[in-house]
């Protein structure tokens, strides 16, 4: 199970851009709409696991914050406007306000400032022990 689905992108950049950002050809049907946004949710899990898996947090997650699910699909919304076959090369971001509030909750996860709703694990990452038995990061 990804962190969103299908409604949460849609409930954050509305079913028009959506379909704007996730349209891959003038032909476009609703089941390759279906298969393209469930393509940028799966990446967006894939890409937040990778970036979280230095927190206190256990990866995946298994319990689902609401805050977690708002920022999975706002970037399963970028990385479907980055992928569009429009190219706006001197054009506004559409996404940009996003794109810093995903990033900003990345750190403030990592960094201890933001705390999920979620089960709390091991560090994921490399440890190294010191003569003394504490922990230190490798």
């Amino acid at each position: 199970m990804y962190y969103c689905q299908a409604q949460d992108v849609y409930d954050v950049y509305g079913e028009t851009n959506v379909l704007e950002w996730a349209r891959v050809s003038s032909t476009f049907t609703a089941d390759e709409l279906t298969a393209r946004v469930a393509w940028a949710c799966r990446l967006a899990f894939v890409r937040l696991n990778k970036r979280l898996r230095t927190s206190v947090y256990a990866i995946p997650f298994t319990a689902l914050d609401p805050e977690l699910v708002d920022v999975a699909a706002r970037l399963s919304g970028i990385i479907l406007f980055d992928s569009r076959l429009i190219s706006e090369p001197d054009g506004p971001d559409q996404v940009g306000v996003q794109r810093k509030e995903v990033d900003n909750f990345i750190r403030g996860v990592k960094g201890g400032n933001i705390t999920l709703d979620c089960t709390t694990d091991e560090p994921t990452y490399p440890v190294a022990v010191d003569n003394y038995g504490e922990e230190e990061d490798a």
